[in-house]
């Protein structure tokens, strides 16, 4: 998160901070630029709800006396401020290289990987995507967690068995797991399903004379080199 805007600064083409001011975009570091009362409100709660999210707070709940109470809060919020900070920096340095070398990023969210793609030795790319995956699976992984545990503590144990042995309750939370990864992926599965619905049925709204439009699969890629460039450009 921190080495990854470091590189497009001050990395080959770069020119430290010359990278994300020299942009053909019209307010682009703006913190204004475009903003609704709406967004700001969108923005503000999602940083301020962050610190409530479960999986942060059970981390402080773990802990066991009060004299590290002070020593954790200081090195988990300097960490989550550095890490913040460092994706705030990838989003933005991401745009700028996008922009200044023509590459179309079809979804935002991939920028980490398309930098990764063009900007490192494949080894290296390699251990950043297994790390980005480490990250995505710990998140996944803390969430289950803690939709389980409620479930099991603040609903099982407290109306079905209120004495119910540490072992029954260990397998219970591993059944709730599983329920809530089922749910989860039929959720989305159901989502999908109904975007791709919309999706449809505004094509053949659009056509004339109605019938499905013909859907050709993209081809893949290849996957770009550090110096490789042309297939984002020609996208």
């Amino acid at each position: 998160l921190v080495v990854m805007p470091l590189v497009v600064m001050f990395g080959e083409g770069g020119s430290a901070g010359g990278s994300l001011t020299d942009v053909p975009v019209d307010g682009f570091l703006s913190l204004t630029n475009g903003l609704t009362l709406l967004g700001f409100i969108s923005a503000v709660t999602w940083g301020l709800g962050y610190f409530g999210q479960p999986h942060i707070i059970v981390r402080f709940m773990a802990i066991d006396t009060v004299d590290k109470v002070r020593p954790a809060r200081n090195i988990g919020m300097t960490w989550m401020g550095v890490a913040l900070l460092g994706s705030i920096g990838i989003g933005i340095a991401g745009r700028a290289y996008a922009q200044r070398n023509g590459i179309v990023v079809e979804d935002p969210e991939t920028i980490f990987i398309v930098l990764a793609n063009l900007l490192f030795h494949p080894l290296i790319t390699g251990f950043l995507l297994a790390a980005l995956l480490a990250a995505v699976m710990s998140t996944i992984s803390s969430q289950l967690l803690v939709a389980s545990s409620s479930l099991t503590e603040d609903f099982y144990r407290l109306f079905l068995r209120r004495h119910a042995s540490e072992r029954e309750i260990v397998n219970v939370g591993r059944l709730f797991v599983l329920a809530v990864a089922i749910v989860g992926m039929s959720t989305l599965a159901c989502l999908r399903a109904i975007l791709d619905a919309s999706i449809g049925a505004a094509a053949r709204g659009s056509r004339p004379g109605g019938g499905a439009p013909s859907v050709q699969a993209p081809a893949t890629p290849a996957r770009p080199g550090r110096r490789q460039l042309d297939n984002y450009q020609s996208r």
